[in-house]
């Protein structure tokens, strides 16, 4: 496992205590962003069914719209 694999599994359990918070929301996104979907499934499956709930947060939004954009860039 590299290192950036191992980084990001320390969040898991945590991520959406860190999409609520100021700054730990950019880590999720820089996550989302940097590191291929299938080292960080746990990320996305974390927020399923919470989507509207974090759509309408301050923090959330962001992490919403990194997602959705990730999700249709080709």
């Amino acid at each position: 496992m590299d290192r950036q694999t191992q980084m990001v599994a320390e969040l898991d359990g945590s991520v959406m205590k860190c999409i609520r918070d100021q700054n730990g929301n950019h880590v999720i996104q820089k996550c989302i962003e940097c590191v291929p979907g299938d080292r960080i499934k746990f990320v996305t499956s974390a927020f399923y069914g919470q989507v509207v709930a974090l759509s309408t947060h301050p923090y959330g939004c962001r992490v919403i719209q990194v997602k959705n954009y990730s999700l249709f860039t080709f």
